[in-house]
């Protein structure tokens, strides 16, 4: 497993918790916020308390996806420069090199310096 799929599951079951905690305990701060406090006017409290508990199911299921590596049949781990559909990513490899490189020599003329 990648470190950075760890990294990233790891957040997003972090996440999780602190957003399942807030669904469940008493801490109000996290309802102060405008989306919160909208819902909490138009539905009341528990409603509020239901759209914290559905984040924290989201990000649940998003860490655990991420780290057991689960992905769409489009996405595609990359491993740098290689790859199966010929020479396409070398080609642009050396399209970078030839695009973007600074001329050999660079020579500044300067007459009446004064330092």
């Amino acid at each position: 497993m990648n470190p950075d799929e760890m990294l990233v599951g790891s957040l997003a079951l972090c996440f999780a918790l602190v957003s399942f905690l807030i669904a469940v305990g008493s801490w109000s701060a996290p309802y102060q916020l405008r989306t919160f406090q909208a819902v909490a006017k138009r539905h009341g409290k528990t409603a509020a308390r239901i759209v914290w508990v559905l984040i924290s199911l989201a990000f649940l299921g998003v860490g655990v996806a991420v780290l057991l590596g689960l992905r769409p049949s489009y996405a595609k781990l990359s491993t740098g420069l290689s790859c199966s559909c010929g020479d396409c990513c070398h080609k642009l490899a050396e399209i970078g090199e030839t695009s973007f490189s600074r001329p050999r020599s660079t020579q500044i003329r300067a007459s009446n310096v004064m330092v």
